[in-house]
């Protein structure tokens, strides 16, 4: 598309097994004004191959050379795209009919908006429901718990794309938490800038071998952890709940790293 409204970004990394109803969940879309951008970061399975079988114009594929992860294969993505407003999809995941719709008229309709969620239904590999995410109660302090703690699937977010431009871009400083260091970022500049939509528009998925939940990641999770609440502790007018809670959970995370690196502790 020329001119598209919303553009959907999307990383792939060996996902070959729901890649096909992750962009199909996009090309179904009631909201029509759309690009879907694709960086497809070296997959070894049959990633690539499923991308180059879709025709369809609107779907702007790139294949990266060389294996860069995941950080650097979004900013790579979030260069390429020209809508007005940013979707992010996770090559495992999928949106429900009228997401795009239901974000895109929030962000019109409200210039003090610059990033609108969605609930999100969790599952497992099987299609087994988890949890939903964010809890109703968590959408209602979410002002507060988001300075600590992230409940924002990153599948579920759009946000303006200048805006981004305008408070420097991605984090340069994390591996891992690209997700919560935009939405830190965002939070740092207008606290009251977030709407969180109580309908359930986005599904994902808590797959074992994702950087999400694989344990071999864990000790760069918990780094970035670490980072992201010494931001909000630096960066953000907190109250002393907000300070309590993010002292407890740097000092829990600073514990289970010791553990980790000392007693090879993984669970």
């Amino acid at each position: 598309m020329k001119n598209p409204k919303v553009s959907v970004l999307m990383t792939v990394y060996n996902t070959d097994k729901y890649l096909k109803s992750s962009i199909n969940s996009i090309l179904n879309q009631s909201f029509k004004k759309w690009e879907l951008i694709v960086a497809d970061d070296c997959s070894t399975d049959k990633s690539k191959e499923i991308l180059l079988k879709i025709k369809n114009k609107k779907v702007r594929k790139f294949f990266l050379k060389k294996h860069v992860g995941r950080i650097k294969a979004f900013n790579f993505a979030l260069k390429k795209t020209k809508g007005k407003y940013i979707a992010i999809l996770d090559s495992d995941d999928f949106s429900h009919k009228k997401r795009l719709y239901f974000q895109e008229k929030i962000l019109n309709e409200n210039n003090q908006i610059n990033l609108v969620a969605t609930r999100t239904c969790v599952i497992d590999k099987e299609d087994k429901k988890i949890k939903l995410q964010p809890t109703l109660k968590e959408i209602k302090n979410f002002n507060h718990i988001i300075t600590y703690k992230n409940v924002i699937p990153f599948s579920s977010i759009m946000f303006r794309r200048n805006y981004l431009k305008s408070i420097g871009g991605t984090p340069k400083y994390l591996k891992y938490a690209i997700d919560y260091g935009i939405i830190l970022k965002f939070l740092k500049e207008n606290r009251k800038g977030f709407f969180v939509i109580p309908k359930i528009l986005t599904t994902c998925r808590a797959l074992r071998n994702s950087l999400t939940y694989d344990e071999k990641y864990k000790l760069i999770r918990i780094k970035d952890t670490i980072n992201l609440l010494f931001f909000s502790l630096e960066n953000l007018k907190l109250d002393i709940y907000e300070k309590y809670n993010i002292y407890l959970r740097i000092t829990i995370n600073y514990i289970s790293y010791f553990l980790i690196k000392t007693f090879k502790i993984s669970k």
